[in-house]
Parts: C-alpha cells; sequence; structure tokens
C-alpha cells in the first residue's frame, strides 16, 4: 500500500519526465541487427594506436588536459592506447584502455566524466580498390559524444560524435580502425580574384595594406602557376578601349568603344570547417 501512495503521489509532469527518461535510455542501448552485430562482433577486440594530436608539436592540442600547464611538450599523451570494439547486449560499445584487460580511462582527464553517447547512425560501404582491384567494406558508426566536465578542444558550437571506422581489405584478411572527435567547428572565408586571363584564383591581403583606410586601393597577392612565386595586384578599375576606322563621305573616323574593367574582382567564400582529432588503431594480434 505505501508503494502504491507514493506511485499516485507523483506529479503528472514528473511522471511524464520519467517516461522520456525511459526513452532516453533506451536509445543509448539501440539494439544492433543480427546481421550488423553479426559482422561487428567479427571485427572487435583491442586495437592500439594514438591520436594525432597527441603527435603533434604543440601540447594544447592534446585531446586531454594536460597535467603540466606550463610544459612545452605532452604532459600525457594519447598514444600507444588501445580501443576496444565489442558487442554487449546487441549493442556496439566503445572503451579505451591503457593496456588490454585494463580498466577504462576517461579520454579526455581523469575527473572529466566524459562519455560516448548513444548509437545515432550505422553505415556499411563496399567497393573495389581502384589500383588493387583488391575487395573493401567500410563500416561506420557515428555517436554523440559527450565531454562532461572538459570541454576543452571539443567542438562547443555542435553537438560534437565521435565516428568509429571499421576497414577492412576483404582480399588481403586486413583491418584497422579510425576514431575521429569533433575538435573545432568555424567559420573561413576564402578570397579569390578573377586574373588578367579570366581564371579565378585564392588570393591574399598584402601585409603591407593592413591598416590602410577601406576606401584605399587595396592590393593582393597570388601564387603563380608553379606556386614558387607571388604577384601584387591592385583591386582596381582599369579602362579598356578599341576603335574601328569608319568611311564617311569621303571622311575617315573612327568608332570608339570603351568600358570599365576591374583587374581582379575579389570575391569572399564562406564555408565551415570541422576539424577533428583522428586516431588509427591497428588489431593487437597484428602487431604480435
Amino acid at each position: 500500500m505505501i508503494m502504491l501512495r507514493l506511485r499516485l503521489s507523483i506529479p503528472l509532469p514528473l511522471r511524464l519526465l520519467a517516461l522520456l527518461a525511459g526513452c532516453a535510455a533506451q536509445a543509448q542501448a539501440a539494439e544492433l541487427s543480427a546481421r550488423d552485430e553479426k559482422a561487428l562482433a567479427a571485427l572487435g577486440g583491442y586495437y592500439q594506436g594514438a591520436f594525432d594530436t597527441a603527435l603533434s608539436p604543440s601540447p594544447l592540442d592534446d585531446l586531454n588536459i594536460n597535467p603540466c600547464r606550463d610544459c612545452d611538450t605532452h604532459g600525457d599523451p594519447l598514444k600507444d592506447i588501445y580501443l576496444r570494439v565489442a558487442t554487449v547486449d546487441h549493442t556496439l560499445q566503445l572503451t579505451f584502455h591503457r593496456s588490454p584487460g585494463a580498466p577504462a580511462f576517461d579520454l579526455l582527464g581523469k575527473y572529466c566524466r566524459s562519455s560516448v553517447g548513444e548509437l545515432k547512425a550505422l553505415q556499411t560501404d563496399d567497393g573495389k580498390g581502384k589500383d588493387s582491384g583488391d575487395d573493401y567494406r567500410v563500416t561506420t558508426a557515428t555517436f554523440a559524444f559527450d565531454p562532461g566536465r572538459c570541454p576543452r578542444n571539443i567542438a562547443e558550437n555542435k553537438a560534437p560524435e565521435l565516428t568509429l571506422s571499421l576497414l577492412e581489405n576483404r582480399s588481403q584478411g586486413m583491418h584497422f580502425a579510425r576514431v575521429e572527435i569533433d575538435k573545432d567547428l568555424r567559420r573561413v572565408t576564402t578570397l579569390t580574384a578573377e586574373n588578367r586571363d579570366g581564371e579565378r584564383v585564392a588570393v591574399k591581403s598584402n601585409p603591407a595594406d593592413y591598416g590602410k583606410d577601406r576606401r584605399a586601393t587595396r592590393s593582393y597577392l597570388y601564387e603563380d602557376e608553379m606556386g614558387e612565386g607571388s604577384y601584387i595586384r591592385n583591386n582596381t578599375t582599369e579602362t579598356r578601349t578599341f576603335a574601328i576606322p569608319v568611311a564617311l563621305n569621303g571622311y575617315v573616323g573612327a568608332n570608339l568603344t570603351w568600358w570599365p574593367h576591374k583587374i581582379l574582382d575579389v570575391e569572399a567564400d564562406t564555408e565551415e570547417v570541422l576539424t577533428r582529432h583522428t586516431g588509427v588503431f591497428l588489431p593487437v594480434e597484428a602487431r604480435q
């Protein structure tokens, strides 16, 4: 009777929230089809590798928190770590370990409480190598990713995602894993201009013009076809003319035509560019 009274005393909004929470829990544990589970189970196990940002010159690129803020080297680089791919209760699970069989650790740091979230998409693509003719299969699983307490070096202006790609050379019986985690999403502007030959090329502002009034004539730099040199051209307008001789009543005149022509015609193209932390992992059995 006490349990019954407690259930009846729950306000309707709270009961709805509890129901939604239950749905969310089920979404995180989305079940694999029997076919997908069988294919993924064959690729399960431990993989060893490293993230590219752990091997860069700057420790500021690290995916995880550097325990030494003033150090100019990677304090705890994510290299020689292990990725475990497993199917558990008809779901796909990813964990990271310092050694096979060791407890899973947090990629972002000891107290960050980051986690790999629900499986959002699973896709398999088959194809043949252009030169080798080998049969390839790429299985891509996209997960939500929760940075927990440590959003540093994780995309903050979009819902971050983690992508696992299992790449198989089925002809050679080889495979490896790639893990990508959203790092930064930003808008990038590229300047292009039309040169005298009517070709549109990438240009950049001449540093010598920085600080000039906007109404002042600007110049831009672009590389030649070999990429060996750069030339300065002005974003100005020139007048082009041509004349055609005309005979009229015994006199010779000219039909003069002119029109303005913009030398560079600079345009700005803006696009969103997503950068990612990328880790490549080889099966442990292949390293022994």
